[in-house]
């Protein structure tokens, strides 16, 4: 009985660790979501936004619409 109140016991730990790291995951991709891309605008002059994945988008009639992104590169 000991026994198996010491293997559930660990089950139990590893389990709510497991489920507390898939949290933290998920707030760092949803925190970096909606974020204003500055050096960027929209073909009529509209704010980009950076997705969870790091695409970029703009908002019309409440649906995203992805547009192409490349890094400019800095002249020396």
């Amino acid at each position: 009985m000991k026994r198996l109140a010491i293997i559930f016991g660990v089950l139990f730990l590893a389990i709510f660790t497991l489920w507390q790291g898939d949290n933290k995951r998920k707030k760092k991709v949803s925190d970096k979501e909606g974020e204003i891309d500055k050096g960027m605008t929209g073909p009529r002059g509209e704010r980009i936004f950076i997705g969870a994945g790091g695409g970029r988008y703009f908002t019309k009639d409440d649906k995203k619409i992805y547009v192409g992104y490349k890094k400019s590169k800095k002249s020396i």
